[in-house]
């Protein structure tokens, strides 16, 4: 008999660990590499990198899976954890400053960015066999433990220096592995087979974009969008330190918004049956332009704790949307290759703002960056709502 429950709660600590990871990855790695001895603009370059190989990875990882009969998406999770948990503790031993420590820390985070949409597909798998295991309450027990992570961890590490987060994270990434082999077993001892997801694989590129110009043109803005979200997000522990704080209020500030995250994730349900989709994806970009305004026109610390409120009406909101828009909208055959996009989003709008943010405040300080994301900003979420609100789609196929 399967016990549902045990699996669910599996997975629940699936998402705990890679969140955990995530606050220390994510909310520490600007600050670690400036630590260790690189300016913003080479910390930026890491990140961009990172961003890049896991641009490049997860396609390549997807096709493997889809042709492979020995490797399943379990074994590959496994592989994945591992080579973060080898890369990360390498990383931890190497000389600060070096082209070496650049190299393996770049590979660490590339590698664990590529694992959160094989740690997504889970859900799928489990569910395409009957197996009910909670997703959203899942999702939103990983978003608090990254707010927990970041508040515990920006005060250790402005009390006992950086150190605490080499060896924080280590022990998360441990953990990653561990958690990954629990639920690798679970799933085996369900005796299932993974059920075959229905993708897009006969519809080309080419004929999707052809077919799908919207679409496209939505994540095309959404790629602007997340670049001025990304630039004061991926930069928070500069953003602070400009306003006089540390690496304790960076902790405390990463905290408040993963946890109001956690509080959207768990409400975006009830505030769909009442508010429209394409009302709401309006509602939640015009929040990215408050809050970068916010961020940019902030002059203390407490304008900026302020700002992460915003946070779980924009980003929170805004990405369980897309996938139901996605869903929605496009054609049946092609829905998740419209999702496998607008995720791409993301990536290529970190890729960016690691890229140019940290060379903006290398060369011309925090407000000049920030004042740039506002603009990109401002104009990404005005071509984002006109594209949306003009035209429709039609009746879905």
């Amino acid at each position: 008999m399967i016990n549902t429950k045990k699996i669910s709660t599996d997975h629940a600590l699936v998402h705990i660990g890679y969140q955990a990871f995530a606050g220390i990855i994510y909310g520490f790695s600007i600050y670690v590499l400036m630590q260790r001895g690189f300016n913003s603009a080479i910390a930026g370059y890491s990140l961009a990198l990172a961003n890049l190989l896991s641009l490049i990875i997860q396609p390549i990882v997807s096709n493997f899976l889809d042709r492979s009969k020995k490797i399943s998406l379990f074994e590959m999770i496994v592989i994945t954890s591992l080579l973060i948990l080898v890369f990360y503790l390498i990383s931890n031993f190497a000389k600060d400053g070096s082209v070496f420590f650049f190299i393996v820390f770049t590979l660490a985070v590339g590698c664990f960015s590529s694992i959160e949409p094989l740690f997504n597909t889970i859900y799928t798998i489990f569910n395409n066999n009957g197996i009910d295991i909670k997703f959203g309450k899942a999702r939103a027990f990983g978003s608090a433990s990254y707010g927990i992570i970041c508040v515990l961890f920006g005060f250790l590490s402005e009390s006992f220096s950086y150190i605490s987060i080499l060896i924080g994270g280590s022990i998360f990434a441990l953990f990653l592995v561990t958690v990954s082999l629990i639920i690798r077993k679970d799933f085996y001892k369900a005796d299932k087979h993974p059920v075959e997801i229905e993708t897009s694989e006969t519809v080309s590129f080419v004929e999707f974009v052809k077919n799908n110009k919207r679409y496209m043109l939505l994540c095309l803005f959404l790629t602007g969008i997340f670049y001025g979200y990304l630039a004061t997000d991926n930069f928070t522990i500069l953003v602070v330190e400009n306003l006089g704080g540390n690496s304790k209020d960076n902790g405390l500030i990463l905290g408040i918004k993963a946890l109001l995250e956690a509080v959207a994730v768990f409400s975006i349900g009830k505030i769909r049956k009442h508010i429209g989709l394409e009302k709401l994806l309006v509602f939640a970009s015009l929040c990215f332009i408050l809050k970068s305004f916010t961020i940019y026109s902030a002059t203390s610390l407490s304008t900026v704790y302020f700002a992460q409120i915003i946070q779980m009406f924009s980003f929170a909101m805004i990405l369980p949307s897309m996938v139901e828009y996605a869903d929605v909208k496009l054609p049946t055959n092609v829905a998740v290759r419209g999702q496998a996009f607008f995720t791409m989003t993301i990536g290529l709008g970190s890729v960016l703002s690691s890229l140019f943010a940290g060379s903006i405040i290398n060369a011309y300080g925090v407000k000049t960056s920030n004042l740039v994301a506002l603009i990109v900003t401002i104009i990404s979420v005005i071509g984002f709502i006109l594209t949306l609100l003009i035209g429709n789609y039609g009746k879905k196929k």
